[in-house]
C-alpha cells in the first residue's frame, strides 16, 4: 500500500456515495488510481491516528458537528504527513485551517489555489480530473430496453427471460433505465437496481440511470424489443408498458390473471412466462404492430373527453 512519510495512506471523504455527490466520485476514481481505501471523516475523527491520509472534502458541505469536530482536531495537531484537496476556499475558518495546519495542499483549479495562498504559499494547482474512457462496444445483435420505478423491479423476469436466450448464439444488451418514487433514497436506489437485475440477467447490461422522456423516446425507436416487469403482472395501468408499444416497441412482459383480457402472448406481448425461445424478427413485428393499433387511441386527449374534458 502507498504512504506518506512512512504512513498507511487512505483518502477521507465526507459524502461517499458517487451517485449523487461529484466529489464523491472524484474521491473514488482517485483511491482506485493510488490503490488505497476510503474513509469516511466521521470514522476518520475518531482514529487516534490520523496522519497519513488524503483529506478530499467540500467544508461547506459538512455539517456544524462535523465541521466543529475536523476544527478541533486541526487546531490540535499538525498533520505533518497528511495532505488536502481544496475544492473549493470561500474563507470560512475551516478553509482557513485546512490550508494552514495541512501543509501539503493542492486545488483543484487556479482560483481555489490563489485565494488559499493568502495563508499557505504552498499551496499547488492541480485539476479533476475527466471520467475514463471506456470501451467502446459494437452494437448488439439484440438490444433491450427496461424502465420502469426503482421500487417495482422485478428481478424473476430478467431471470426467466436469461434463461431462455442463455443458449442463443446472438449477443444481447440490456439497457436499464429506473425512475425513483418520491419518498425513495436516489442514491440508495440507483446503486440497488443494476446490482438485483445485473444479479439475474446473464448477457450485457447498460445501467443508463433517469432520463429524460426524449432521451427514452430514442431509445425505444432504436431497440428490438422493451423488457417490462412489474411488482404485478402486465396491465393498461402501466404508461410504460403503453409508450412501449405507442413506439411500436414489442413488449416482453409477465402476465396473471388480472392483466388486461387485449394483452395476450404472441399476438400484443410476449408472456416470459410462455416464451421458449426468444421470439424471431417476424414475430416481434407481428406483435408490435397489434399493440400498437390497439393502443393508438389511448391518449391523454381520450382520457380527458372520458371524464367529461376536451380542448374547447
Amino acid at each position: 500500500m502507498n504512504s506518506i512519510g512512512g504512513h498507511t495512506l487512505g483518502l477521507v471523504g465526507y459524502h461517499m456515495n458517487p451517485a449523487t455527490c461529484g466529489v464523491a466520485r472524484f474521491n473514488r476514481a482517485l483511491a482506485a488510481s493510488i490503490g488505497v481505501e476510503i474513509v469516511s471523516l466521521s470514522a476518520w475523527l475518531k482514529r487516534n491516528e490520523r496522519s497519513g491520509f488524503i483529506l478530499s472534502i467540500k467544508p461547506s458541505e459538512l455539517d456544524s458537528g462535523d465541521s466543529e469536530s475536523l476544527l478541533r482536531a486541526l487546531v490540535s495537531r499538525t498533520f505533518r504527513s497528511s495532505a488536502v484537496i481544496l475544492h473549493e476556499y470561500l474563507g470560512s475558518e475551516l478553509d482557513l485551517q485546512l490550508a494552514m495546519h495541512i501543509k501539503n495542499c493542492i486545488a483543484v483549479d487556479d482560483v481555489i489555489a490563489d485565494s488559499a495562498r493568502s495563508v499557505n504559499l504552498l499551496v499547488k494547482t492541480g485539476f479533476a480530473p475527466g471520467m475514463g474512457r471506456f470501451e467502446v462496444k459494437r452494437p448488439a445483435d439484440v438490444t433491450l430496453i427496461s424502465m420502469g420505478m426503482a421500487h417495482k423491479i422485478n428481478s424473476a423476469g430478467y431471470e426467466k427471460l436469461s434463461k431462455i436466450i442463455r443458449n442463443d448464439s446472438r449477443r444481447f444488451q440490456l439497457r436499464l433505465a429506473a425512475a425513483v418514487h418520491e419518498g425513495y433514497n436516489v442514491a440508495e436506489a440507483f446503486e440497488l437496481v443494476p446490482k438485483v437485475v445485473g444479479h439475474c440477467w446473464g448477457g450485457e447490461l447498460f445501467f443508463l440511470g433517469f432520463i429524460s422522456d426524449e432521451v427514452m423516446s430514442q431509445e425505444l425507436a432504436q431497440s428490438h424489443a422493451a423488457v417490462l416487469f412489474g411488482q404485478n403482472g402486465a396491465r393498461q395501468s402501466s404508461s410504460s408498458i403503453l409508450g412501449a408499444m405507442v413506439h411500436g416497441t414489442p413488449v416482453i412482459t409477465a402476465l396473471d390473471s388480472n392483466s388486461s383480457s387485449w394483452m395476450k402472448h404472441g399476438e400484443t406481448v410476449f408472456d416470459v412466462n410462455e416464451l421458449v425461445n426468444f421470439p424471431t424478427t417476424e414475430e416481434l413485428v407481428y406483435v408490435s404492430k397489434n399493440a400498437q393499433a390497439h393502443v393508438q387511441g389511448m391518449t391523454f386527449h381520450k382520457l380527458a373527453q372520458a371524464i367529461g374534458f376536451s380542448n374547447r
